[in-house]
């Protein structure tokens, strides 16, 4: 059959999907891009083996997997073989691709895979001998004979499932198989693949004439000796090609024909390659796909890169296709790209061979440029390509070559398939795209991947895009609407954040109810970019165009085209309506449900028109006669008001022209009547904004026209709704009433009721609201007003925020399909390769984690950390005990890259995490700073107004006596400071002389210029705050109730702790961040230092050792420790508070996370003493903590004596705060620690200048900024600072020295020798080993019932077993926070009232619980009457 001058076999196979993960390639398209760019993707370290070569073809993240997405249990993907889980990720995205994932289940599907020998779940069965006979059964069946079968029953494939295994051929065999399968009818479609992952994949064992010395795959290259072994797998969906062409699938490459055989035992040795077998398997394949020789312009040989592979396979080519005289032939090994991968190394030629005929292009073949000329290859003819080429003539046929060890031979012949065959006729202008995913996290991710796949490919159409899209998946629970009129556009918006729409939050049996908002302003571009959205779209616009014009003698068509300004504005105002009509008419024809309707002002004739109470003549009657006598009167205003509309008096001329929202009303009247009262309102700093309108409607001022109107009204007819009318003209539902005149007279002139109308959605169990028209408003008032969100949506058709409002309204028209309020858009286009959704990982690695974890102590051994003065001190002493060998640990060097090039890599990943992030600092939200300096100012004037200062304009203190009257302590006069400075800069307070409140004297003036006594109070603040941003409440409300208590805080009667962290726990804290977004980039920060982190991990020779200082909550901690649970290490968890610390104990130990090490430190003191090694870690990180230090200098240096050579101090700092954070957490007096820094005295962000000047004090070089820039604006910064200076190191002889370590050691040895003998060490080790003998004291028997549950709370909270009673309480760590959570739990346990000034009262432990029986017997006595029982 000829099909468009294609010549089609019924025996031609179609390869209509793929699918890989090879050397730095985890797709198609970066393994076709990196083809392209001639990319060596192999991974080479310097090789301190000789007999190793330290060069590997790394596949990355080889033990991943989400075993959810294929319905498999956690314990199954464990002791699955990763090649499994492999096949299982390929499988899906090659169904995918080819658009058969979701339409599996119609076909019958084969599989046909090859699995490398890998040894994971031989190991775990070999090495778990607690396993029960259940598991070890179970184990049984993840061995790689599995592999099909396992993958057809959890996928469903009901076609021939089998695993193949051919050696290096294998994975071609399996395409060779599955071809065949297809051609007899065994399936309906084929999977065909392999996979190949090595446990070691880092070197070999150098094997002469094999295994490459240099490390390189120099396939038919003049010094090649041998190949580079690499991982990784593939896979391809085939399908019959008639069947293909039918079904308009996407046709990548055809399958021609193919061959196996093997060469038998005439050949040197069974490892040996025949030319016999070679040249049979390539003439085979040639003449079942009825193919000349002459014909083929490419072959992917098997090109191993061995002097006798490389010998066979040329005289094999040469037997079959002989001399090429005009045409070369092309040859190529994509071995030398990412090296041999055994069982996957046929899929990789193929589908190499499979893009290069698909692009027509000829991808270089990489070091060829010497090529051996005992192949005689120039003189065959048979070129090697050096660079990327366009082939002069169009490449047509190719062929792959795969053989394999022993004898197993394949061939395949391709043929390029012609697009134009697939092309479908495109008549849309824009497209509805919806992306979904089964997690928020993915559906961003492949949000990205699409973004990166079309900005390499311009030429995939907008609307191959969204058929393919909607056809080749079911909707998941996480969606992403766009629309697009053009792919430069959809890419953009793929990158932007966007709104997800949960499944999750889409109740069924909803109601849906139309908002039709009122007179608004719209451009003549943003209307013509409407009208251009699509035909249906077009055909509504000229419907009322030309009635319009009819009535109304408005040619507004001709405008919308030719784009000229309307300049009459009861002409303008026809367009709003106009776009309301077609919105509505388009959701009609899409099937969108109208339930109910409701309008505004105006938008109540569009709503009638929708319900049938008008016609569409009558609607556009009543619109345009509206406005022509609204212009009769004279010039108004309108605006819009923060607050409730009965708390204010209005002064004649001055309306109620509608009430939106509880905290929301419009004002109306003549325009210097309004302009007046604005002034009043500017005085009383209440928030208004003005509307773009001159007629003032809604109120009495129209009694002058409404004569007019009642005529008007008086050639209409009206009639009773079909559907539910919500009226905002009486705030409720009404139905006859409006068929009568008097409704619409009283609509014209009275309130707008929109508040009290819209409450009657809560009469729906489940709503959707949709703003039909431009803008959010009437759906933003709507949330505001309604009592109960639960089961409601507010959707607005074409929102503010995108510009193009043609992409604005198919983005509308997406998301109500995301809802499920309209059927996916049935669009034309054909089915176009797009990459894969992403999955949800986690790593799963069974018996690794099993060596990891240490077995025994051997007690001779005494392994030390470090090569600090005070290690050598120790080593001399245990050297003296003679019966101790001590190992002492010497690591070799991480050999990390140039610390030029780690920037760079640094760098790399900011900017990736700036430009996809949709976090704003305070900065880049303008209505979040204006909410925040408002509180700050209304909470700075409710504290002074609170003492009666700075009521009157003109009063006069000095500093002194300010001071005096405010009952200050000395912690917090920086605070009040700061206060008095929110004052200064809203011109209430005059420092005179001075600049700064921080620099004020006792003597110096300070002058009111104007009174505080009616600023806004802070509830009104907090009122304004909420309205500007409404996302952020939580905060201001919290920060609001903090405020309230500044005065007792300062003055010393209360700890500003009890309020920051109520009964001593920062839950509440956790809660309020959590139910707002980011206020600043520190978060952000965390996660690009954590991606560092795991770069640096897993290119460093050896386990990391980190040290966070001041971890505090575990921001940066835990994400952090992930890493080091990954790549093996040791993470140090240090913080001043024992409360933090036990805390993440106690989580470290729920996670099972095994790396971690506590230890309470204060980095402004000898770290060496507080239990920290000298000269030690890697790298150091501090989250804002050494900045709130009173002593940076020092903070530094002792950092500087912690690391390593080589190792990094990180610092994450905000360096562009808003002060709120001051006057939030400033209630803790530490935090003013910086005050009596003179580099940081107006603020505790010190300047990057000093930060550098600082770190270059303390010794460290190479200081380093990650701070985004211009176009990546951010608050917050990691600052890099590196150790170049050299460690000591101990030359003793009785140190020996190791390569690994494990600090569990070191304690479980001391701790178990401390039992047997006293040991005596130095001082400094007694604190960090915990070696000190118990304190003397009350025995356990002898303590009092209180005393002992006394002693529980305390371990409880700092982790320390009390020994002495009468000790001080500060010997156990009990800080201020500490203290709090005490006094929480001792009025819990005991049930009485007990306060931090009760405990800070008490010195030791005795006498608190002395205090508790106290308490506890005055209780008892009040209760029984002062009687005894």
């Amino acid at each position: 059959m000829i099909y468009r001058d294609y010549e089609v076999k019924d025996t031609d196979v179609a390869v209509i999907g793929y699918a890989c993960r090879f050397p730095k390639s985890n797709s198609p398209e970066a393994f076709w891009q990196n083809l392209k760019a001639g990319k060596d993707c192999i991974t080479r370290k310097d090789q301190p083996d000789p007999r190793k070569t330290y060069a590997f073809g790394i596949m990355e993240d080889v033990y991943e997997f989400e075993p959810e997405a294929f319905g498999l249990s956690e314990i199954f993907a464990k002791l699955m073989d990763p090649q499994q889980r492999l096949m299982f990720k390929l499988c899906a995205e090659a169904l995918e691709t080819g658009g058969y994932l979701k339409r599996k289940k119609t076909v019958r599907v084969g599989l046909f895979c090859s699995l490398y020998e890998f040894v994971y779940v031989w190991k775990g069965y070999l090495t778990t001998s607690d396993d029960t006979a259940a598991e070890q059964t179970l184990r049984r069946t993840f061995l790689d004979g599995s592999s099909a079968s396992r993958i057809a029953y959890h996928m469903n494939f009901t076609g021939p499932c089998m695993p193949l295994k051919a050696s290096c051929a294998s994975s071609l065999y399996a395409i060779h198989e599955a071809a065949n399968a297809l051609i007899n009818g065994e399936c309906d479609i084929a999977i065909a693949g392999g996979a190949n992952i090595l446990e070691n994949q880092e070197y070999y064992i150098n094997a002469e004439n094999t295994l490459s010395a240099s490390g390189y795959t120099k396939a038919f290259g003049k010094d090649a000796d041998g190949f580079v072994p690499g991982c990784g797998g593939g896979a391809v969906l085939l399908k019959p090609l008639n069947d293909s062409i039918r079904d308009a699938d996407t046709i990548h490459a055809v399958i021609k024909g193919s061959a196996i055989n093997n060469d038998g035992s005439e050949k040197a040795s069974y490892a040996a390659p025949s030319i016999d077998g070679e040249s049979k398997a390539i003439a085979d394949a040639l003449d079942i796909a009825e193919v000349d020789p002459e014909d083929i312009g490419y072959i992917e040989a098997h090109g191993t890169g061995t002097k006798l592979g490389d010998s066979v396979e040329i005289a094999a080519l040469h037997r079959v296709f002989g001399k090429r005289e005009q045409i070369p032939l092309y040859i190529g090994s994509v071995k030398s790209n990412i090296g041999h991968l055994n069982f996957a190394a046929g899929i990789a030629g193929f589908l190499k061979a499979v893009m290069m005929l698909e692009q027509n292009t000829i991808v270089p073949s990489l070091y060829s440029d010497s090529v051996n000329p005992e192949l005689h290859l120039t003189e065959y003819g048979y070129h090697l390509a050096h660079a990327c080429m366009v082939p002069e003539k169009p490449l047509q046929y190719a062929g792959v070559s795969a053989f394999g060890v022993g004898g197993n031979n394949c061939h395949i012949v391709l043929s390029a398939f012609p697009t134009k065959a697939n092309t479908v006729q495109q008549n849309e202008t824009g497209c509805e795209i919806i992306l979904s995913s089964a997690h928020r996290e993915t559906l961003r991710k492949d949000c990205f991947e699409l973004a990166a796949y079309l900005e390499h490919h311009p030429e995939v159409a907008l609307q191959d895009i969204a058929y393919t899209l909607c056809n080749r998946n079911s909707m998941q629970q996480y969606r992403g609407a766009f629309g697009a009129k053009q792919v430069d556009s959809l890419i953009k918006m793929l990158k932007q954040p966007f709104v997800t729409v949960d499944e999750e939050k889409v109740p069924a049996n909803r109601k849906n109810v139309w908002l039709f908002p009122g007179s608004n302003v719209i451009r003549i571009e943003d209307a013509a970019a409407i009208y251009h959205t699509c035909s249906a779209v077009k055909a509504s616009f000229t419907e009322i165009f030309q009635i319009v014009k009819q009535e109304c003698g408005y040619d507004l068509q001709e405008k919308l085209l030719t784009g000229e300004e309307i300049s009459d504005p009861v002409e303008a105002a026809m367009l709003p309506l106009c776009v309301q009509y077609v919105i509505g008419e388009l959701l009609r024809k899409n099937h969108v449900q109208c339930d109910a309707v409701l309008g505004y002002s105006a938008g109540e004739y569009t709503a009638a028109y929708f319900a049938g109470v008008i016609s569409k003549t009558d609607l556009i009657r009543l619109y345009y006669l509206r406005n022509r006598l609204l212009e009769k009167l004279p010039e108004g205003k309108m605006a819009s008001v923060l607050g409730n509309p009965e708390k204010f008096s209005l002064p004649e001329g001055v309306y109620v022209s509608a009430r939106n929202a509880p905290n929301r009303f419009m004002i109306t009247g003549l325009a210097e009547d309004i302009d007046q009262y604005l002034c009043e309102l500017d005085e009383k700093q209440i928030f208004y904004s003005v509307l773009p309108l001159s007629r003032a409607g809604h109120c009495q001022l129209v009694d002058t026209i409404l004569p007019e109107f009642q005529k008007l009204l008086d050639t209409i007819s009206f009639h009773i709704p079909d559907i539910t009318y919500i009226s905002s003209a009486e705030g409720n539902v009404v139905s006859d009433v409006l068929t009568t005149p008097e409704y619409w007279m009283k609509q014209f002139k009275g309130t707008v009721r929109y508040y009290e109308a819209v409450r009657e959605l809560d009469n729906f169990e489940n709503v959707a609201a949709i703003e039909v028209g431009i803008g959010e408003q009437l759906s933003y008032f709507a949330k505001k007003s309604v009592k109960n969100r639960s089961g409601k949506l507010f959707i607005s058709m074409i929102r503010e925020d995108i510009g193009e409002k043609g992409e604005a309204l198919l983005a509308g028209l997406s998301t109500l399909t995301s809802y499920k309020l309209k059927a996916p858009a049935v669009t034309s286009g054909r089915k176009v390769y797009l990459p894969p959704s992403t999955f949800l990982e986690k790593t799963y690695r069974e018996y690794i984690e099993q060596e990891k974890t240490p077995s025994s102590v051997w007690q001779k051994q005494l392994v030390l950390d470090g090569d600090s003065d005070k290690m050598r001190e120790l080593l001399l002493f245990l050297r003296e005990k003679g019966d101790t060998a001590v190992l002492q640990y010497q690591p070799e060097e991480t050999g990390w890259k140039s610390t030029e090039e780690l920037y760079r890599v640094f760098h790399s990943i900011e900017e990736d995490r700036l430009k996809t992030s949709e976090i704003k600092c305070v900065k880049e939200n303008k209505a979040l700073k204006e909410s925040l300096d408002l509180l700050c100012f209304a909470a700075s004037a409710a504290y002074f107004r609170s003492y009666g200062i700075f009521l009157k304009a003109g009063e006069s203190y000095t500093w002194g006596e300010l001071k005096s009257r405010l009952h200050v302590t000395e912690a917090y006069i920086p605070f009040v400071m700061l206060l008095l400075s929110w004052l200064c800069d809203y011109g209430h307070v005059d420092l005179k002389e001075r600049t700064h409140a921080q620099d004020l004297l006792d003597g110096d003036q300070i002058s009111c210029t104007k009174s505080i006594a009616d600023c806004m109070e802070l509830s009104q603040a907090l009122a304004v705050a909420a309205e500007k941003e409404e996302r952020y409440i939580p905060f201001f409300e919290r920060f609001a109730e903090i405020a309230k208590h500044y005065a007792e805080v300062f003055e010393g009667k209360t700890l500003g702790k009890e309020f920051l962290y109520p009964n001593g726990s920062y839950q509440q804290l956790f809660e309020m961040y959590q139910k707002i977004p980011e206020m600043n980039k520190v978060r952000l920060y965390a996660t690009v230092f954590t991606e560092i982190l795991e770069n640096l991990a897993k290119n460093s020779k050896r386990p990391l050792k980190i040290l966070e200082i001041g971890a505090g909550t575990g921001l940066v901690t835990w994400k952090a420790v992930k890493v080091i649970e990954k790549y093996g290490g040791d993470y140090w968890f240090t913080d001043i508070g024992a409360s933090f610390i036990e805390k993440a104990k106690a989580v470290a130990k729920e996670r099972g996370y095994h790396s971690m090490e506590f230890c309470k430190s204060d980095v402004t003191k000898n770290q060496w003493e507080q239990g920290i090694p000298e000269n030690y870690f890697d790298i150091i990180i501090s989250c804002n903590v050494i900045q709130a230090t009173g002593d940076m200098q020092n903070s530094f240096c002792n950092c500087h004596r912690a690391l390593r050579k080589g190792g990094f101090c990180v610092l994450l700092q905000t360096m562009d705060g808003h002060s709120v954070s001051e006057m939030f957490y400033g209630l803790t007096p530490e935090w003013w620690n910086y005050y009596h820094d003179p580099l940081r005295k107006y603020s505790p962000i010190m300047s990057k200048e000093h930060f550098e000047t600082t770190l270059r004090n303390a010794g460290f070089c190479d200081v380093h900024f990650l701070e985004g820039n211009a176009e990546l604006q951010t608050d917050a910064a990691l600052i890099f600072a590196q150790k170049v200076t050299g460690n000591a190191e101990d030359k003793a002889e009785a140190v020996q020295k190791i390569d690994g370590y494990e600090n569990r050691y070191v304690s479980a040895y001391i701790s178990k020798s401390g039992e047997d003998y006293e040991l005596v060490i130095p001082e400094s080790w007694k604190k960090r080993y915990a070696l000190s003998k118990p304190k003397t004291g009350a025995a356990a028997g002898t303590q009092s019932a209180t005393e002992q549950q006394l002693c529980k709370i305390i371990k409880h909270i700092t982790g320390i077993q009390v020994g002495d009673l009468d000790a001080s309480i500060y010997s156990y760590d009990i800080d201020s926070l500490c203290g709090l959570m005490m006094c929480s739990q001792i009025k819990s346990e005991f049930q009485i009232e007990y306060s931090i000034k009760d405990l800070l009262s008490s010195t030791t432990v005795k006498e608190i619980a002395d205090m508790i029986d106290q308490r506890i017997q005055k209780n008892a006595h009040v209760k029984t009457g002062g009687k005894e029982k």
